[in-house]
């Protein structure tokens, strides 16, 4: 009884390790979305080697995370300046609109521009891991994007509180949660995205010949 207590895939050692695994892909993807332009394929390769290591548990996450991030680099680049440019933009603009103008009517408007950031967020949530999974152009990549937030908008919605949830606490807490958030957030993602991903790859299945 001792010694499966004591193995390293024993129920009392298991928890460090996905701890430790969690930690190892949040580091790795901030080292990686160091020259910003990355921050895309940081995140293909993220939520690859996430799925790969949590969901199919997979032991060669790590040089799947490097094989995409080498792959996706320069497809990522596109994809992350103009995603980062109209989410930008948008909530600059929120907060220019918020900070000059009072009254339920710009109450009203105000939550009207938090609705319209929701698809540009949510296709940013889901443009990367269609990267990691398909190979798209750059406008069927976005153009698949935009659809899948808004054919799936309740899990696109999530996705986005999600992802919300995550700046919101870096902001309050600065670095210490960027060390285990990225891999939690793409867990977090996989849960809404692997079920759409699954149907559209069924779907791509060749039907056996009948004998």
């Amino acid at each position: 009884m001792f010694k499966s207590i004591f193995r390293a895939d024993s129920w009392l050692w298991k928890p460090f390790g996905w701890l430790a695994d969690i930690l190892l892909l949040s580091i790795l993807w901030l080292l990686c979305c160091l020259p910003v332009v990355t921050i895309g394929a940081a995140t293909t390769a993220l939520y690859d080697a996430v799925v790969h290591c949590f969901r199919r548990k997979e032991s060669d996450y790590l040089a799947r995370f490097f094989e995409t991030f080498k792959a996706e680099w320069k497809h990522g680049i596109l994809p992350t300046l103009l995603w980062g440019a109209v989410l930008t933009a948008l909530i600059l603009g929120y907060r220019w609109f918020t900070g000059h103008f009072t009254g339920d009517g710009a109450v009203m408007a105000a939550v009207a521009l938090l609705v319209v950031l929701i698809l540009p967020a949510g296709a940013f949530c889901w443009v990367f891991p269609t990267l990691s999974r398909f190979t798209l152009s750059f406008g069927r990549l976005n153009g698949n994007a935009i659809r899948l937030a808004l054919g799936h908008l309740p899990s696109t919605v999530a996705m986005v509180l999600g992802t919300y949830a995550c700046v919101w606490v870096t902001g309050r807490l600065l670095f210490l949660p960027l060390l285990v958030l990225p891999a939690l957030l793409m867990l977090f993602w996989s849960l809404f995205i692997e079920r759409v991903f699954k149907q559209y790859e069924e779907a791509a299945e060749p039907e056996e010949p009948e004998e």
